[in-house]
């Protein structure tokens, strides 16, 4: 017969690793949002190509897409990975392997292509005359990479929810 103590132990663990989860889906939600809205709203002003209104959204949306979803990455993963542990997961569960790789796919996109592009966007709208786009700008704002980059993104968020949600292959 288990003991009280055993019990509460149980019970205690659960609660534990339903808040970590909790703090998980969280910071992860925040940080999706952030970050995707941040890349949709300054791709959508970024191809109205009023130079001014370029200059403006790059500079108000990098902290927060940028830096302040990057903490709430973190801060999701870290959750995650200590929900996991208090959950008693097998942290090589083929589910959760093919979840380290779209993360860290995410990670490399975002670091590679997509961050620089808007770094590019607004470091050529800022050089560029307030009336009408350089020929430098228009080159960035109609950059392919970056909007393919965005694309790949876009399916690893589906990919992640999905890989989370149905945990293929057990």
């Amino acid at each position: 017969m288990l003991g009280t103590s055993t019990v509460a132990r149980g019970s205690l663990r659960m609660e534990l690793f339903a808040l970590l989860k909790f703090l998980h889906i969280g910071a992860l939600f925040f940080a999706v949002a952030l970050a995707i809205s941040g890349e949709i709203v300054v791709r959508r002003v970024a191809a109205s190509r009023d130079v001014r209104s370029i200059r403006t959204v790059v500079e108000r949306v990098r902290p927060l897409a940028g830096t302040g979803a990057n903490i709430f990455f973190l801060a999701g993963i870290a959750f995650g990975f200590l929900a996991a542990i208090t959950g008693q997961f097998d942290l090589l569960r083929p589910w959760l392997i093919l979840a380290y790789l779209a993360v860290a796919a995410a990670f490399v996109i975002g670091g590679t292509i997509i961050d620089p592009w808007v770094e590019r966007l607004g470091r050529t709208a800022a050089a560029s005359a307030e009336d009408r786009p350089s020929d430098d700008l228009l080159q960035v704002i109609g950059d392919p990479r970056a909007r393919y980059g965005s694309v790949a993104l876009m399916v690893l968020i589906t990919f992640l929810i999905f890989d989370m949600v149905v945990k293929p292959l057990g």
